[in-house]
């Protein structure tokens, strides 16, 4: 893919409903697959995901959050829904967060990170020039705890939910979600802060809505000190 055609969708997520084509390599919601190496046959799908999207699960607990969702193909040739549902009690608080700018990477300049303890929690692989974006619009950037977020990138995956005073922060690969999606897929808590969703790890993390919001505005701020 393309940086522009990356800069393409990113604008488009944060005006409205957006689209995406997501490669589903199984359907088989009997047999959840760990990967590509699972495939069990292909087809293409559009992947349908507003801005951060959040839903109250009927037949789950209150608190799992709808993350990650898409339209697959199913084997058959029909269409399907998949949704990832997380356990907000598989999350890992993060008590400090730290949006870290990083060196000059070439003409691509500063890239950016959120992390926590170290441990990086988004990234964000399509902003080149990153400080120049905090600087100039930082609304390119999730740095509201109060509105939902959801963008992709080749190979990424991220969501950021607001929830009851927290946001919750979610990325994983793509490509593998992609492949290893399913009507009903099996989510696993492997630890706090990793989850696994038919095999592909997710990261799952969790700040109060204060610490994330003063994170992004420290980031700012030092960026616009310049």
């Amino acid at each position: 893919m393309t940086r522009q055609i990356a800069d393409g969708f990113h604008d488009s997520v944060n005006k409205a409903l957006s689209a995406w084509m997501c490669r589903s390599a199984t359907v088989d919601s009997d047999k959840p697959s760990s990967g590509r190496s699972g495939a069990t046959g292909h087809g293409w799908a559009w992947l349908a995901s507003a801005s951060g999207m959040i839903q109250r699960v009927g037949s789950r607990r209150d608190d799992d959050l709808l993350v990650f969702d898409a339209w697959i193909t199913t084997e058959d040739g029909g269409q399907g829904k998949f949704e990832a549902h997380l356990p907000t009690s598989g999350a890992e608080a993060c008590g400090q967060l730290e949006v870290a700018i990083h060196p000059p990477a070439g003409d691509l300049g500063r890239h950016l990170s959120l992390t926590c303890r170290g441990d990086t929690v988004l990234e964000f692989p399509w902003v080149d020039h990153a400080d120049a974006v905090l600087r100039n619009d930082p609304s390119q950037f999730p740095v509201r705890a109060s509105e939902p977020w959801n963008d992709l990138e080749e190979g990424w995956w991220a969501s950021v939910i607001p929830y009851r005073g927290r946001v919750y922060l979610a990325q994983c690969d793509f490509h593998a979600m992609c492949a290893a999606a399913t009507i009903n897929p099996r989510v696993e808590v492997v630890e706090p802060g990793r989850v696994q969703v038919n095999g592909v790890d997710v990261s799952w993390r969790w700040a109060d809505a204060g610490v994330y919001e003063e994170a992004w505005a420290k980031a700012i701020a030092t960026c616009q000190a310049v």
